[in-house]
């Protein structure tokens, strides 16, 4: 898996368009990720209430609706939602203007 990361040469997408897995997560994230899932992980939830801000990067976000979800649960942090595959990508910059800004 290393090596595919490095040289591109990772296996070809899913044959689904990455509309349809936005679809299925982003109730999911949404509605879960900053009341439930983040808040799960205690040590988690209490840095990214923390000061310093923490700075997050949500490395593989896909079209960003995880990172929408964790900016609107901690909105005081800086996200940094980041994914290499670019049809991803699209609408995930598209949507990026819905996350809120660190100290907003």
């Amino acid at each position: 898996m290393v090596e595919a990361f490095r040289t591109g040469d990772a296996p070809p997408p899913l044959s689904w368009d990455p509309e349809g897995r936005v679809e299925f997560n982003r109730a999911l994230f949404l509605d879960l990720m900053g009341t439930e899932w983040l808040p799960a992980i205690p040590d988690l939830d209490r840095r990214l209430d923390a000061e310093p801000p923490a700075r997050v990067a949500d490395v593989a976000c896909g079209t960003g609706w995880s990172s929408i979800a964790m900016a609107t649960a901690y909105p005081k942090r800086s996200w940094s939602p980041t994914n290499a595959w670019a049809r991803s990508s699209r609408p995930q910059r598209r949507w990026s203007s819905a996350m809120p800004t660190a100290g907003a």
